[in-house]
């Protein structure tokens, strides 16, 4: 997969963080445990999210590419995007 070469996480991990979703408790606090165990940017989260679920598609990875990553007050909040992206949970914990 093209996207995940764009990520600093490396394969073997993919199934690690995807059996860890179902104890996740939103999209924002996944991105910042990626971000600090990869020391990944936002840029490099939102692909390893495309890696780590099945259904997620280049419109929800706008909406990362708008976090409000550094918490400077511009973008969206930590809140918007567990909102907009809680989905993805409820997908992972269905199957």
């Amino acid at each position: 997969m093209i996207i995940n070469q764009l990520s600093t996480m490396p394969d073997e991990h993919i199934e690690l963080w995807k059996a860890k979703l179902s104890s996740c408790r939103s999209v924002s606090a996944l991105l910042r445990d990626l971000t600090k165990e990869y020391a990944a940017s936002r840029n490099d989260a939102g692909a390893m999210l495309y890696s780590i679920f099945d259904h997620f598609s280049m419109d929800e990875l706008g909406y990362i590419w708008k976090w409000d990553f550094e918490r400077s007050g511009v973008g969206l909040t930590d809140e918007r995007v567990d909102q907009l992206l809680a989905h993805l949970l409820a997908k992972e914990s269905e199957g």
